[in-house]
């Protein structure tokens, strides 16, 4: 196999493994204790507040682990994070959709201001 393709391979291994074992651990174990009755109450209480919560919360790990685990991903989201820097949002480029298709500088506070007014 090419290099490339075994990196991305085990990228996606990874990836899978990484996203198969929130599922097992927030829902298929707390089902099996929960059928199991051999538990007392307290261990039963928890698997039944991970049954309860713990699909809500399943797709927050697959988000987190395809945005932290593959590279491109990676870049992009810290690329729009800027890495904590602000952006500047005084002005803000507005694209044209007329045959000038001039780039437009627009003030933010002139457009709230302007659009409050009306």
């Amino acid at each position: 196999m090419m290099k490339r393709k075994k990196k991305l391979n085990r990228q996606l291994t990874i990836m899978l493994l990484l996203q198969t074992i929130p599922h097992f651990v927030l829902s298929v174990m707390p089902v099996g204790i929960f059928n199991s009755h051999i538990f007392g109450g307290v261990v039963m209480a928890i698997a039944n507040n991970a049954m309860t919560y713990g699909p809500a919360i399943l797709p927050v790990f697959d988000a987190l682990t395809v945005l932290f685990v593959l590279p491109s991903f990676r870049r992009i989201f810290f690329k729009i994070c800027k890495c904590g820097k602000v952006a500047d949002t005084k002005h803000t480029t507005v694209m044209s959709t007329s045959k000038v298709r001039n780039l437009v500088q627009v003030d933010v506070k002139q457009v709230y201001t302007v659009k409050s007014a009306v």
